[in-house]
C-alpha cells in the first residue's frame, strides 16, 4: 500500500505493544491472513508490523515490548465470506476457541478465538 494512501485514508487503527511479537505477527499474517501494509525493524527491540483487515480501512499496529498487553474486555469482531469454514480452519489448528461457532439472536454466525496475547477475535458472517 503506497506511503499516501495511509496518511491520506479514513483509517481506523488499533495498537498495541507485545512481548510475544514473533508469535503475533505469524498468527495475524497466517492464521488470519491480514496484508502486512508495513513492518520495520530498527534495532534495539524496536520492531512493528501493521495489518490491513479485508474490505476496510481498519488498521491493527503491532510493536514490540517487554511486556504482556492486558486486554481485559477487549476484542476484535472481522466479517469474512465464510465463517464455517475459518472455524475449521482455526479447530486444526489448535487456536484457542472462547465461544464455538452459533448463530446468535441478532442474525450473525460467529465463533471467537484468541490471539497469542489473549485479544479477542470473533469472526463472523450475516446470516
Amino acid at each position: 500500500m503506497p506511503q499516501d494512501r495511509l496518511t491520506n485514508s479514513n483509517e481506523f487503527r488499533f495498537f498495541y505493544f507485545t512481548n510475544r511479537y514473533a508469535d503475533t505477527v505469524y498468527f495475524y499474517k497466517h492464521i488470519m491472513q491480514l496484508e502486512e501494509v508495513r513492518s520495520w525493524d530498527r534495532g534495539h527491540g524496536n520492531r512493528g508490523t501493521i495489518f490491513k483487515f479485508p474490505k476496510s480501512e481498519f488498521l491493527l499496529e503491532v510493536e514490540e515490548s517487554e511486556e504482556a498487553p492486558s486486554f481485559y474486555g477487549a476484542g476484535l469482531y472481522m466479517e469474512v465470506d465464510d465463517v464455517d469454514d475459518w472455524y475449521r480452519k482455526a479447530v486444526a489448528q489448535r487456536m484457542k476457541i472462547k465461544q464455538p461457532i452459533s448463530d446468535t439472536s441478532y442474525g450473525h454466525r460467529s465463533f471467537k478465538m484468541e490471539d497469542p496475547n489473549g485479544l479477542t477475535i470473533g469472526l463472523f458472517q450475516y446470516i
